[in-house]
């Protein structure tokens, strides 16, 4: 990874940490965030999960549209970078544990490895 990788990785990680500070505290059944990335072909390959516990408490936050407020977050983070990071609505996704442990065995880079994203 190169020195400027290593720089927005750092930039990146802060900012999501900022935002699943206050998704646990404003979004029922958010448990993590994480993200997901092929730096030599950044940020086209960046993909950012939000991560909740079931496909429950997902489709209840979905049905009150929080999963948009949770996009919204997520893009102001991102812009407010020094460097803004300017991604697509089809990087933002939503996932449930549930879901990862019922169809990949827990395995969260099985889920999103880089094959099956571009």
């Amino acid at each position: 990874m190169k020195k400027t990788d290593r720089k927005t990785e750092r930039a990146l990680t802060a900012a999501l940490i900022r935002v699943c500070d206050s998704a646990l505290k404003a979004i029922p059944g958010f448990v993590w965030i994480t993200h997901f990335v092929n730096h030599s072909k950044f940020p086209d390959s960046l993909v950012i999960v939000s991560v909740f516990g079931t496909d429950e408490e997902l489709r209840d936050v979905c049905g009150i549209q929080l999963d948009l407020k949770l996009s919204t977050l997520i893009q102001q983070e991102l812009n407010a970078l020094d460097a803004p990071i300017k991604v697509k609505a089809h990087q933002i996704r939503c996932d449930t544990e549930e879901a990862c442990e019922r169809d990949n065995e827990g395995n969260w880079q099985e889920r999103y490895r880089y094959s099956q994203l571009h």
